[in-house]
C-alpha cells in the first residue's frame, strides 16, 4: 500500500507521521510550498514529490490541502496528469463530502473522505492525541484499501453517509470550537468582576477538566451538575438578572439554559421544577 500526500499542513503531516509509525509505506509529499513538502518529508522520513510522482507512485493519494483547495487540486491533477483506475483518492475535511473528488472518480479512481475527530492546533500535541482519535469515512468505490488502512492503524472508526457530513461537522464544531468560545465568554465575565491576566483560566480550567472527566466516566446525563439539574430556578433568575448588561451573553445563557432543561428532564426534576425553569428562561416572573 503506497501512500502519498498532496498538501503538507498540520493534518497531512501528522497523519502521514502516524501512518509511518504504524509501519505503512508513506512515499512522500507534494506541496505548492517547497518548505512545507520538505517538512512533511522530514517528519515521515520520506521525500518531496512532484504531482507527476503522486499519480505515478501512489496507490492511496491523500489530498490534505485547505478545504477551499481540495476540488481545485483534484481537478488540476485529473486534467494535467490523470488518475489511474483502482487508485484511491482521499481528502480529510470534516465538512466536505467525497463527491468533490468527482474528477478522480470519472477517471476510474475510488474516492473517499476520511476524517479524524481531533483538533490539530499544534503538530506535537496532535501527535500525542491521534492514537486515541475516532475516524469516520464515506465515499464511492472499493472500500478495501481504506478499511485495510484503518485496521492497520487500529483506531476506532465508523462509516457515515455523504449527505450527513455537514451535520457531523457541526457536531464537531460545537464540541470543540464552541467550547473555546464558551470559555472565552466565561473569561470575559470574570474579567468584568475584577479577575486579571491569567486568573480566569486558573479558576475555570480545573472545573472544565473535571467536567470532561465526568462526561467520560459517567456519561452526559449523569455529568450534569449545577442549578438547573437541581431545579434551583431562583439561582437561574439571579444569573439572568446579573447578565442583563451583557446583552448577547445573556441571550446565549438563556438559549443554552433551555437546552440544559431538556437534558435535566432526564434526571429527577419534578414537573413543577421544569415548568418554573422554563418560565424563568422565557422571562416570566
Amino acid at each position: 500500500m503506497k501512500i502519498v500526500f498532496v498538501g503538507a499542513g498540520k493534518v497531512g503531516t501528522v497523519f502521514g507521521w502516524y501512518l509511518k509509525s504504524k509501519g505503512l509505506d508513506v512515499l512522500g509529499y507534494y506541496s505548492r510550498t517547497l518548505q512545507s513538502a520538505k517538512q512533511g518529508a522530514f517528519e515521515t522520513d520520506s521525500r518531496v514529490l512532484s504531482l507527476e510522482d503522486v499519480v505515478n507512485l501512489g496507490e492511496i493519494i491523500f489530498i490534505t490541502t485547505s478545504d477551499n483547495s481540495i476540488r481545485e487540486v483534484c481537478q488540476q491533477i485529473a486534467k494535467e496528469y490523470g488518475f489511474k483506475g483502482g487508485q484511491t483518492v482521499v481528502h480529510m475535511s470534516g465538512g466536505l463530502g467525497s463527491d468533490i473528488l468527482r474528477p478522480a472518480k470519472e477517471q476510474g479512481a475510488n474516492i473517499f473522505s476520511l476524517h479524524p475527530m481531533q483538533a490539530f492546533a499544534n503538530i506535537e500535541k496532535a501527535k500525542e492525541e491521534i492514537k486515541n482519535t475516532y475516524f469516520t469515512f464515506e465515499g464511492d468505490g472499493d472500500e478495501k484499501q481504506i478499511i485495510e488502512l484503518l485496521e492497520k492503524i487500529g483506531n476506532p472508526y465508523t462509516k457515515i453517509d455523504c449527505n450527513s457530513k455537514s451535520l457531523y461537522h457541526a457536531a464537531a464544531c460545537i464540541s470543540s470550537n464552541y467550547l473555546v468560545t464558551l470559555t472565552n465568554i466565561a473569561v470575559e465575565i470574570l474579567e468584568n468582576i475584577g479577575f486579571k491576566d491569567k486568573e480566569p483560566l486558573k479558576v475555570l480550567l480545573p472545573l472544565m477538566r473535571g467536567t470532561i472527566e465526568n462526561i467520560e466516566k459517567l456519561g452526559v446525563k449523569e455529568a450534569l451538575t449545577g442549578p438547573i439539574v437541581r431545579g434551583d430556578y431562583n439561582t437561574v433568575r439571579k444569573h439572568i438578572e446579573s447578565l442583563e448588561e451583557l446583552e448577547d451573553i445573556g441571550k446565549i445563557y438563556k438559549l443554552l439554559g433551555k437546552e440544559t432543561v431538556k437534558l435535566a428532564q432526564k434526571r429527577n426534576l419534578t414537573a413543577d421544577q421544569i415548568e418554573c425553569l422554563n418560565k424563568v428562561f422565557e422571562g416570566w416572573e
